[in-house]
């Protein structure tokens, strides 16, 4: 089952108007994953631990997407921990219990943090900079491979 906040996203990426040409698929593995994404032409991809970050050509804006092992502590607990990693000044924070999603400025930069919790794994991904619909449409190609 979809968790809300990842479907909104998903949906969000459906009506994206201004297309993206894609250059490649690229395969990513975590302790718990092994997943691909399809990266952007003139967009940049590597390796970090448990997944992978994104980086647009003009190095405006950034996006990481990572797997960890199952976790006891809540979608909203796990964002703002990271979000406080990254001392983000939180605007706004919405959870369905399965998943969240904090939104503020980390450094003058508009950030997001999305975790999605499931049964076998959780899903962490971060968006830095203004262009939120290429970001969006990127992690809704990412696709879980086991």
């Amino acid at each position: 089952m979809k968790k809300a906040l990842c479907s909104l996203l998903l949906a969000a990426a459906m009506l994206i108007g201004a297309s993206i040409a894609m250059a490649a698929v690229q395969t990513y593995t975590s302790k718990v994953a092994q997943f691909t994404v399809d990266v952007p032409e003139g967009w940049k991809s590597k390796a970090i631990s448990d997944g992978c970050q994104i980086d647009s050509a003009d190095g405006k804006n950034t996006m990481s997407v990572q797997f960890f092992p199952p976790s006891d502590k809540s979608p909203l607990s796990i964002a703002k921990h990271v979000s406080g990693a990254m001392k983000m000044k939180v605007t706004d924070e919405k959870t369905d219990g399965e998943s969240a999603f904090v939104e503020g400025t980390a450094e003058g930069d508009q950030v997001s943090v999305l975790v999605v919790k499931g049964k076998d794994l959780v899903n962490c991904a971060i968006f830095g900079g203004p262009d939120r619909e290429s970001m969006v449409k990127i992690y809704s190609s990412v696709k879980d491979k086991k």
